[in-house]
């Protein structure tokens, strides 16, 4: 399972990736916008998107993530957080003037940035 959730901009976004994410094929029925009670110190519910892929299908989830960071037009910064602890942010400002051979290269980056063992052993993507 991957939890996104919005790291800056619109709160509206999350639910546009929501969509976005459920119209894709091979992730149609595993995509959930949950509502989460605030940790100490925190005000208000915390939201995020949990995708659970199946076998094969991390390829499929990173490259529908950076297609929808790639059409917005608000500048929102997503991370993304594997079962195991590893995160990555992405943001829409630095996908917005790339190609798609460029946009593979930062989906594939995605997926490797995921697939780490552990947060202390696996790359961390810094935002731009």
């Amino acid at each position: 399972m991957y939890l996104i959730a919005l790291a800056d901009g619109d709160p509206d976004d999350l639910l546009s990736a929501r969509s976005w994410l459920a119209d894709v094929e091979s992730l149609r029925g595993r995509v959930t916008l949950r509502h989460r009670a605030p940790v100490e110190g925190q005000l208000g519910t915390i939201t995020d998107i949990a995708v659970i892929v199946g076998p094969g299908g991390l390829g499929a989830f990173t490259v529908a993530l950076v297609t929808w960071l790639r059409n917005r037009h608000s500048d929102v910064t997503i991370k993304v957080t594997a079962e195991s602890g590893a995160t990555c942010e992405i943001s829409a400002k630095r996908l917005r003037p790339v190609d798609a051979s460029a946009l593979a290269i930062e989906a594939e980056r995605l997926s490797r940035a995921l697939s780490a063992p552990s947060p202390d052993g696996g790359p961390d993507s810094d935002p731009a």
